[in-house]
């Protein structure tokens, strides 16, 4: 049975997918709505830290219970890890006012020079470069596993 205000044909598909382009936006990049900003880059850089510390931990618990092979199809194929790491740094791009890359490193180096926030931005370094083991870690279990990954955009290339 169809209901009242539904569009139909071409308009519907196109409003259909707007929505889903719109939704998609707002759940891989944007901060969600219910959880905040900190005051200022310097809580919010700690609260990095601790978001992205406490991911890890939960996901080296979930790998002592299950394959890493698990891990990757649960967590990073299904982009949840993604998605949430995406929040997080979405939200340091709004709190830091940098729309790219070079602006955010810019940005960190500035706050570098605050005397309040270095060790911060020391903590916010070493959290990054304990992150990037880990990923790097999940990457040599799983080649060791299934071998190495390799993607379709690499197919047919040569060198």
């Amino acid at each position: 049975e169809i209901t009242g205000g539904e569009m139909g044909g071409a308009e519907d598909d196109a409003a259909h997918t707007a929505n889903v382009d719109s939704e998609m936006h707002n759940i891989l990049i944007l901060p969600s709505a219910h959880v905040p900003l900190q005051d200022n880059a310097h809580d919010q850089l700690k609260h990095f830290c601790h978001v992205i510390t406490c991911k890890m931990d939960e996901y080296n618990e979930f790998l002592k219970q299950n394959s890493v092979v698990v891990f990757a199809v649960n967590y990073i194929q299904n982009r949840f890890v993604a998605a949430e790491l995406c929040t997080e740094v979405g939200k340091l791009f709004e709190i830091l006012n940098v729309k790219t890359e070079p602006e955010f490193k810019k940005a960190i180096e500035a706050l570098q020079t605050e005397a309040d926030a270095a060790e911060t931005v020391e903590n916010f370094e070493t959290v990054v470069k304990n992150w990037d083991a880990f990923i790097e870690g999940i990457e040599k279990d799983l080649d060791a596993k299934v071998g190495p990954v390799t993607s379709s955009a690499d197919d047919g290339k040569t060198n």
